[in-house]
């Protein structure tokens, strides 16, 4: 496992990361996750806790990636986006809200709220209110 973190993370810092699209990091991703199963979540783990400060592009493909992963693969991962969340960066703040999002999973609603109320910018705040909306109705 230890010689796919630095190919993964390379991979996640050079590569274009496109909603509709399956970057090169992603297509990776899912080959070592094939091979190792969820032992494979700690390579994104320990490559998020390696960057999260320092390659704000590289953590932004990573939540770009976790965000698309289906239930049964995010389990471990959630500790991602929940982190990102306290993220000084509103753009990783931003891909957090979306992971969120697009896991429709109701039980991130406190979370969601909190980050809303203390949250000074007036377009995300509405985002994230949009969100809340969207997961009461589900």
């Amino acid at each position: 496992m230890n010689k796919e973190i630095p190919i993964l993370t390379k991979l996640l810092s050079e590569t274009v990361f496109e909603t509709g699209y399956k970057s090169a990091a992603e297509k990776y991703f899912d080959q070592i996750s094939s091979k190792y199963g969820v032992i494979a979540d700690t390579v994104l783990q320990n490559i998020y806790l390696q960057n999260m400060y320092d390659n704000q592009y590289l953590v932004k493909h990573l939540l770009f990636i976790v965000s698309n992963l289906s239930t049964d693969r995010r389990q471990n991962l959630e500790i991602i986006p929940l982190a990102g969340i306290s993220n000084p960066d509103i753009e990783i703040q931003d891909l957090s809200v979306k992971c969120f999002e697009a896991w429709e999973d109701k039980r991130h609603l406190p979370t969601l709220i909190s980050l809303r109320d203390n949250t000074k910018i007036e377009w995300f705040r509405e985002y994230i209110n949009d969100v809340i909306y969207e997961l009461n109705e589900g």
